[in-house]
């Protein structure tokens, strides 16, 4: 398995841990076990569907369909380093600033879309070659 798959999977379940952790606190602060608050449902549901589902999908992907040729397999590969970099930062931006009350929040949550949405567009510049017809 290459290493490109194996950071997009093992990033797959750390997002998929946190929150899911993060969820249960806040069900455990509901439920008045505990004083954490996190406030932000819609932000863990995020971190479910593009921080574990995507990135899962992306690195099996990348894994499972074969390069259109062997010397152009690295530069492709340097774009999926740079979509999960983008990914990740766009999740790490959302996680840390939506729930906040910052004055810069809703410029940095236009970033963190911006981030992941570039990290969409890289992913598909990087895999059209291994999945259009030859």
């Amino acid at each position: 398995m290459p290493l490109l798959t194996r950071f997009l999977l093992f990033s797959a379940f750390l997002w998929l841990l946190t929150s899911l952790g993060l969820e249960t606190l806040e069900k455990a602060a509901l439920a008045g076990l505990t004083s954490f608050s996190w406030g932000s449902r819609v932000t863990t549901l995020h971190g479910i569907v593009f921080g574990w589902i995507t990135q899962t999908i992306f690195g099996v992907a990348w894994w499972m369909f074969p390069p259109a040729s062997r010397q152009n397999a690295r530069p492709r590969g340097a774009l999926v380093w740079i979509c999960a970099a983008a990914l990740n930062s766009g999740l790490v931006l959302r996680f840390v600033f939506e729930p906040s009350e910052l004055p810069m929040r809703a410029l940095l949550l236009v970033l963190s879309a911006a981030l992941q949405s570039a990290a969409f567009l890289l992913f598909f510049a990087a895999i059209f070659p291994r999945i259009k017809a030859r």
